[in-house]
């Protein structure tokens, strides 16, 4: 794993000012990727990743434009070291990245994926992070992904169908614009014609596990996608372990966590939008007990997620 790059997201997360975990329209979010920049400009971030689900083509775009970590960060300082052997904190000396010449009027971009992955017989996510096009390395897998993703697609526009709501057949393509389609823009369908007052409503009522239309999506193992990331020079990170059920005790939480943690280098995102203050307390307190790795991130959609507003140079995690 880039160890190197997982420490180093943990410094900048300790620091504040940045967002490591956002969406655009290229899968599931409303700005578009270079709105999401903007945005993120006008917030006056140090840091921006953009993780759309199952695709890189709004980082792809966002690399030819804007500063990339790859650019920034030092060749120096080759020191080997795992988060097994030090505490994060205690190693940021080594983690050098340039300062000179840099232009900060945009916040410098580390680029990222969502993965949805299966984790004992539950899904859970994985957020993918780089340091700059390295991330290429994913491309042929994340087409897989989508292809799967397009059956489920169409699965989901019969159900709806079937239950006498006419979505058009093709409302669901992929486009250059928006690779990657799926439930929001469904949810957004619904919302337009009047079956539906909101995106939750639309969830709650259709789209939701356990909802008529609700179709399950064949996805990769968590160990599968680790060796992925692994071999493409990424760091993974799990994403919103809350939202899994995981922080209803302690003991679940350690639990989950130190398994994932002995298949390989891993962190943590401990500090999320809708994680209440004792859930990023008990993540990050445990992410300092085995040695992981700590981010965190708002889960930006636009107005597809209202109540996750990206982040500005005002925010810092509260670190115990």
């Amino acid at each position: 794993m880039n160890i190197k790059l997982g420490l180093f997201l943990s410094k900048i997360t300790e620091t504040g000012g940045i967002d490591l975990h956002t969406h655009s329209t290229a899968s599931d979010g409303s700005y578009t990727p270079e709105q999401v920049m903007q945005l993120a400009k006008n917030n006056q971030l140090k840091y921006l990743a953009l993780t759309d689900h199952d695709t890189i083509q709004g980082c792809l775009e966002l690399i030819e434009q804007y500063p990339v970590l790859d650019d920034f960060l030092s060749e120096q300082h080759p020191d080997q070291f795992t988060l097994s052997k030090c505490h994060p904190n205690q190693v940021f000396s080594s983690v050098q990245y340039k300062t000179q010449n840099v232009n900060y009027s945009y916040p410098i971009l580390i680029p990222g994926v969502e993965l949805s992955v299966i984790f004992e017989n539950q899904e859970i996510h994985l957020l993918a992070y780089y340091s700059g096009q390295s991330i290429k390395q994913l491309d042929s897998f994340l087409k897989e992904q989508r292809v799967k993703r397009g059956k489920r697609n169409q699965e989901m526009i019969k159900r709806l169908n079937q239950l006498g709501i006419p979505i058009p057949d093709d409302e669901l393509d992929p486009s250059a614009e928006q690779p990657v389609t799926g439930r929001v823009k469904v949810a957004k369908w619904l919302v337009a014609n009047n079956y539906v007052n909101s995106i939750q409503q639309a969830f709650d009522n259709y789209l939701a596990e356990g909802k008529p239309a609700y179709v399950p999506r064949q996805r990769v193992e968590l160990e599968y996608a680790l060796k992925l990331i692994e071999q493409s020079e990424g760091f993974p990170v799990v994403a919103h372990p809350h939202q899994y059920g995981w922080c209803r005790n302690q003991d679940i939480l350690t639990e989950k966590i130190t398994k994932i943690a002995k298949l390989t280098d891993v962190g943590v995102e401990a500090f999320h939008s809708n994680a209440t203050p004792e859930q990023q307390k008990m993540i990050f307190l445990l992410a300092r007990k085995l040695n992981l790795a700590f981010t965190a991130g708002s889960d930006f959609h636009g107005i597809n997620k209202e109540d996750h507003q990206l982040y500005s140079f005002k925010y810092k995690p509260i670190v115990y």
